[in-house]
């Protein structure tokens, strides 16, 4: 089992990927795969993995079915942090810019955002707790994603506005919105790794909560009792804040 960019399934690659399902099935090996995003599973993470799975023929009991999607939604704000350095606030240039923007007299709350991705008059409203891409400015457009983050590749330009300020996630966050849990992220955060190196760990990581469930429907093909790793999922959402 692992999780890959999810380019590795595009047209570019699309002779690579070919020829590494084709060195699998020499082995006698089938494989699954599938694009997979954080918020299929109920977690606030846009982004999305290739995850894949190998099974030896002769070991497949049951046939492999990937996890259907559709739990409970986690609000981003249930990740977010209360007591932040204020270097994750944004900068005074930034404020500006937002002013620049803004329609209403309560700040970012009524702040008018054109999605780069949509028609130019589509206009979107961030409120508290919302994902906004704060550190990204091209003609004058800003993306907001409502109560869901999105791939975080470049993670200095993503924040919120939470408890009255305006900033950047910090490194924890990212983490924890990856579905670490709080024991998990203790373990990670004790070697004394620097704010880049443990924004890199958020960024490069599958989302957890996605990779559990389907090592539970992996253990089900190979007719395994999966019941330590669903004790783990249980342990995952008790242990985040």
């Amino acid at each position: 089992v692992w999780g890959a960019p999810i380019d590795i399934i595009s047209k570019a690659k699309s002779t690579i990927f070919y020829d590494y399902l084709t060195s699998l099935a020499v082995q006698d090996y089938i494989t699954y795969y599938r694009a997979i995003s954080g918020t299929e599973f109920g977690m606030p993470d846009g982004s999305s993995h290739c995850y894949l799975v190998s099974i030896k023929r002769d070991k497949e009991v049951n046939k492999f079915q990937f996890p259907k999607s559709g739990q409970r939604y986690e609000p981003l704000h249930n990740f977010l942090e209360n007591n932040v350095g204020t270097r994750f606030d944004i900068s005074p240039n930034t404020e500006l810019l937002i002013l620049d923007e803004s329609t209403g007299e309560s700040g970012i709350q009524h702040l008018s955002i054109k999605r780069d991705f949509e028609d130019d008059e589509v206009i979107d409203i961030a409120f508290e707790g919302d994902c906004i891409r704060w550190g990204s400015f091209y003609e004058k457009k800003r993306r907001v994603y409502p109560a869901r983050t999105p791939h975080l590749y470049n993670i200095r330009e993503y924040g919120t506005f939470w408890n009255g300020r305006k900033r950047y996630f910090t490194p924890t966050e990212v983490i924890r919105l990856k579905g670490f849990s709080t024991k998990e992220l203790n373990a990670i955060s004790r070697f004394g790794l620097s704010d880049e190196q443990l924004y890199k760990i958020g960024h490069k990581s599958v989302n957890t909560v996605v990779a559990l469930e389907v090592l539970v429907q992996l253990a089900k093909a190979l007719g395994i009792k999966a019941d330590t790793i669903q004790e783990s999922q249980e342990e995952n959402r008790k242990s985040n804040p």
